[in-house]
């Protein structure tokens, strides 16, 4: 099983089991905790030392997993989960 990545503190402890059913990869977790930071796709795949293309479809897949519409409302799902 792969070790989940620390999130934000922003993030409610609510959103972790809501994560868990995304059934992310760790890369995808690493995506996403950046993506609540605010990172960029430049920056992110500086950072993991992998192509901002790259980071485009890692973003695309938690999208997907996550079922949401946009990036706000993924970060929304993330930090303040219902």
């Amino acid at each position: 099983m792969a070790t989940l990545i620390p999130l934000p503190r922003r993030t409610s402890r609510l959103a972790l089991p809501q994560l868990r059913r995304m059934r992310l990869t760790e890369r995808e977790q690493e995506v996403l905790a950046m993506l609540v930071e605010g990172v960029g796709n430049r920056e992110m795949g500086e950072r993991l030392g992998i192509s901002a293309r790259t980071v485009e479809v890692h973003r695309r897949r938690v999208m997907e997993k996550s079922d949401a519409r946009n990036a706000a409302e993924l970060v929304r799902m993330v930090v303040s989960p219902r």
